[in-house]
């Protein structure tokens, strides 16, 4: 498969397409890095009146652009899901917020972002995020830490799943370790997962909702088709892997998506977990969007 739309082709999401009557509007949540609201390809809301707190970034607009950019507008590129409402919120302060609040806590802004998405009605959030790009001289979290980030992050579940049903998809991680030191939701596990009751916030409930995402990139062997990416991050905490591209090898195998650029529309390719990982979100998004009854055993 060639061309930036291989990616598409290769989770098979032109053959979805041809069932969109059967899919309903969704509310699709993305906590990223910031978004350009007036990128052409791009429909973007915000809770409440967190569009202040908007910056632009590529990352985020990537992000939200594989899962939901606009169809046969002409223009771009066309995202996996294409009735839906993109939520979205931005976890990075500004520089005036950077001034301002000196101990910016990035974790608690992304669990904000995770607690807001929810109460404004988004089924599957997407966390293209994590930590395992940042360890030193291949140093990683010890167990300790992984069980710290284990239990804030479910605990927050725990208490959320109380009340909404939701699916959180987080990406495994770019560093070439064991995505259980990517952190947050991640770092979950059995023994340091937190529960409040039983059914969605027991200990199955919350791992039942959850996805981590490795990345594969085109393989060579025509039997196989793929092979995992050489920056990934794999390990038992990962539940699926689908493209991500593979960098400075094959250029023309990356992620196609919008960036930053306002009306006038700006593209362009990026590579890792964080691309694989809203590809996930998008199909799992529209396998609910047939049937809001449906629960994580979708």
């Amino acid at each position: 498969m060639d061309g930036s739309n291989w990616w598409l082709e290769a989770i098979e999401v032109p053959e979805a397409w041809e069932h969109n009557n059967e899919f309903s509007e969704i509310t699709i949540g993305v906590v990223d890095n910031g978004f350009d609201t007036s990128h052409e390809d791009l429909s973007i809301s915000f809770p409440e009146d967190f569009n202040k707190l908007n910056n632009k970034a590529d990352h985020g607009s990537h992000v939200a652009g594989i899962i939901g950019a606009e169809e046969n507008n002409n223009k771009g590129i066309t995202g996996i899901v294409w009735n839906s409402r993109l939520l979205c919120f931005d976890w990075k302060p500004t520089w005036l917020q950077a001034k301002v609040h000196k101990n910016w806590s990035v974790d608690t802004m992304i669990y904000a972002g995770l607690i807001y998405l929810v109460h404004d009605g988004a089924k599957v959030i997407n966390f293209s995020i994590g930590y395992s790009g940042n360890y030193p001289n291949g140093n990683t979290f010890s167990q300790t830490v992984n069980d710290t980030q284990g239990r804030t992050a479910s605990g927050y579940l725990a208490v959320l799943l109380k009340d909404y049903d939701f699916v959180v998809v987080q990406s495994a991680g770019n560093g070439g370790v064991d995505a259980i030191h990517n952190g947050m939701f991640a770092s979950i596990t059995n023994n340091n997962c937190v529960q409040w009751g039983q059914g969605r916030a027991s200990v199955q409930g919350i791992l039942d909702r959850l996805l981590i995402v490795a990345a594969v990139e085109q393989s060579n062997n025509t039997q196989s088709g793929y092979m995992v990416s050489y920056f990934y991050c794999g390990g038992n905490q990962v539940n699926i892997a689908t493209p991500g591209g593979n960098g400075s090898k094959r250029n023309d195998q990356d992620i196609y998506s919008t960036i930053t650029g306002g009306w006038h529309g700006s593209y362009g390719a990026m590579v890792g977990t964080s691309m694989a990982a809203p590809m996930v979100t998008g199909v799992a998004s529209l396998v609910w969007s047939t049937d809001n009854a449906l629960t994580e055993q979708m």
